[in-house]
């Protein structure tokens, strides 16, 4: 069975020569259909006015990226020979991964011209509606919920250091998205920061801990309503509600200064299929605008570009 879905044709030029041919393509998505055995082609037709002649080493074919050759295999034998002009003939691709989520970048080199076709081969590529439903409304953080080494929901933006053991604070928060996600969750110390304090994730930015990543739980119908969230769906596609849970730790003496500290919490995801296909690190997530995180209303917001909540960090002895 083939996994292959699609490929893209990507042009370095609009009109690349083979052998006083013209490579081109009239979509540069082609949709290969799954267990049909079917192979794509790419047209070279002749726009010149005489006849060309193609051989074989017309087209000499580089691997760029991706695994083995054995994964895509490449006909060029209905060109080799005599293109009248005018006429055109056709190059096979097919592709064949063992992974569930691969891709190839080959070029088809031109010895005569020094022309160069790149073309981007993917079993996952193709998008399906849900998929460009995802681009109109990136994840939205729409709660979060703090909880004290005791279990209880914090009543204020107060945490607390101890003298000489761990403190574990729960975080849990919920993010509406088109996409399954896996995300983190990090604190930062403004006090310690040797940079812009939360910008990035690096110690320097002032980061003290953060959770694990976590893969979503996606909230039943019936847990949505119980929570009052609001649906949103776009062209027939639904978006969906997860939910992720893990505790943020605060080690002995943290905090030990008679001010308190200045602290920033920072919420970062990437889609569970490009966390497969190791694109993205994580990108930081929007927070709605009527969070009132632990009470605090718009003062809860660490920035004005809405993408951390303020803290504070306090000794306590």
């Amino acid at each position: 069975m083939k996994l292959i879905k699609t490929f893209t044709l990507l042009l370095a030029a609009s009109a690349i020569n083979v052998a006083n041919a013209e490579i081109t393509a009239s979509n540069n998505t082609l949709v290969f259909s799954t267990n049909t055995g079917l192979s794509q082609q790419v047209s070279i037709k002749n726009r010149h006015s005489a006849d060309a002649t193609i051989v074989a080493g017309d087209f000499t074919i580089t691997n760029q990226m991706g695994n083995a050759a054995t994964t895509y295999t490449v006909d060029t034998s209905d060109c080799v020979g005599i293109l009248p002009k005018t006429n055109s003939c056709s190059v096979i691709i097919d592709y064949l991964p063992s992974a569930s989520f691969d891709s190839q970048l080959i070029l088809f080199s031109d010895p005569l011209s020094s022309d160069v076709l790149p073309i981007y081969l993917s079993n996952y590529y193709k998008e399906a509606s849900a998929e460009q439903a995802s681009r109109r409304l990136s994840p939205v953080i729409e709660n979060v919920v703090m909880l004290d080494d005791l279990g209880n929901p914090l009543a204020n933006n107060q945490l607390f250091d101890h003298a000489s053991e761990d403190q574990d604070y729960t975080v849990t928060w919920t993010v509406l998205t088109y996409e399954p996600l896996v995300a983190q969750a990090y604190l930062f110390d403004c006090d310690i920061a040797s940079k812009d304090c939360a910008a990035k994730t690096a110690a320097a930015y002032g980061k003290i801990d953060n959770t694990p990543t976590i893969t979503g739980v996606t909230l039943t119908p019936a847990e949505v309503a119980a929570a009052g969230y609001e649906d949103y769906s776009f062209n027939g596609q639904s978006a969906i509600h997860q939910t992720f849970t893990s505790t943020i730790t605060i080690q002995p003496d943290d905090f030990n200064d008679v001010t308190p500290h200045s602290l920033a919490l920072r919420f970062y995801h990437v889609t569970t299929t490009d966390s497969k296909r190791q694109f993205s690190t994580g990108v930081s997530t929007s927070l709605s605008g009527n969070l009132n995180f632990v009470g605090q209303g718009d003062t809860g917001y660490f920035d004005t570009v809405g993408r951390a909540l303020v803290l504070t960090g306090n000794n306590g002895l």
